[in-house]
């Protein structure tokens, strides 16, 4: 009898804990037929699920599974387009036409990048009756987002409030498109983007408005682009960089830099390379009692260029890419 107990309460303690998997769902997304209109496809997913989490999960999934990232050419060469309003209920009654044409032919097309993923997810949940917002900001993906070299708004993505919650969805880096960057997304890399952690999207992701952090302290837009950029897989591994360690090194006068970790798993097998280099380093791994764990890196060549770019391997999967300033160089 005891034993039958226990069972029931392991089986319940799984349930509870991987309650969340998404496995079938995304199954029976993935198999779902063609659909002209984006109406079509919202009711089969209302039919197919009934609950706001589901629905927005099998949005998102339809949308990495069956769109692709870029523009048609009916899209590039298309002339600017003027409407004429007489009041405030006339220019957005035009704007919403605009918008419902450029959410049809990306649907058709199966075609678009960051604003028609997010135009696509938001309509789907219009008709879902759940409340979402579109939010812009910027995304860190190369080295020119270091130290604030990138101004301007460079992405979309959404929010969406589930049981009265607002959760975060990015469809466009689940698909495994950055701007012009193509990450490599596959299986366990879609989830970090459908409800991620704020305190864990806000290393790739700074809102225009800093309420759509989603974080009781928001982060100051100078802090983040001195952010290093973290790659997807650094959310796999248990991994935790250092806050003493900024995204921009400066060199001191050996060529030589430290990088420092909070965290890291007991067994590991970490290089770098520099300036996108197939010659991998082994980085050496070195933990003081009470004191963060620590790698010296030294080069043997001295660098050149103005900047250079660092980037950190696990398991020779990138973790980390850093920015390397030379100050002997002007």
């Amino acid at each position: 009898m005891m034993v039958r107990k226990f069972f029931w309460l392991l089986l319940f303690t799984v349930v509870t804990v991987y309650g969340n998997d998404y496995g079938d769902l995304d199954r029976r997304v993935r198999e779902y037929p063609y659909f002209k209109s984006v109406e079509h496809l919202g009711i089969r997913i209302m039919n197919d699920f009934s609950t706001d989490e589901e629905r927005v999960r099998a949005a998102f999934i339809w949308i990495v599974n069956r769109m692709d990232y870029g523009r048609s050419f009916d899209v590039i060469f298309q002339a600017e387009k003027h409407f004429p309003y007489y009041s405030e209920i006339g220019r957005r009654y035009q704007l919403r036409q605009l918008e419902l044409e450029k959410i049809d032919h990306s649907f058709r097309e199966r075609l678009g990048v960051c604003l028609d993923y997010s135009l696509i997810l938001k309509e789907l949940c219009n008709q879902f009756k759940i409340p979402s917002e579109i939010i812009i900001g910027i995304t860190k993906t190369d080295i020119r987002d270091h130290n604030g070299e990138y101004h301007l708004k460079n992405h979309s993505w959404n929010a969406v409030q589930i049981k009265g919650e607002w959760k975060l969805v990015d469809p466009t880096w689940a698909l495994g498109q950055t701007g012009s960057n193509l990450l490599f997304m596959s299986g366990n890399y879609i989830d970090q983007f459908f409800f991620p952690d704020p305190a864990d999207f806000i290393k790739s992701h700074l809102p225009a408005n800093p309420a759509w952090q989603l974080l009781d302290t928001p982060v100051a837009a100078v802090t983040f682009k001195k952010q290093p950029s973290y790659f997807p897989e650094y959310f796999l591994r248990d991994v935790e960089l250092s806050p003493k360690t900024s995204g921009v090194i400066s060199l001191a006068e050996y060529n030589e830099y430290m990088i420092m970790f909070d965290e890291l798993p007991e067994i590991n097998s970490m290089h770098y390379s520099i300036d996108g280099s197939l010659n991998l380093k082994k980085m050496e791994i070195i933990k003081a009692k009470n004191q963060p764990y620590f790698s010296v890196i030294k080069l043997k060549k001295r660098l050149t260029n103005k900047y250079h770019l660092l980037t950190v391997f696990m398991d020779y999967r990138p973790i980390l890419k850093f920015k390397i300033e030379n100050p002997r160089q002007p």
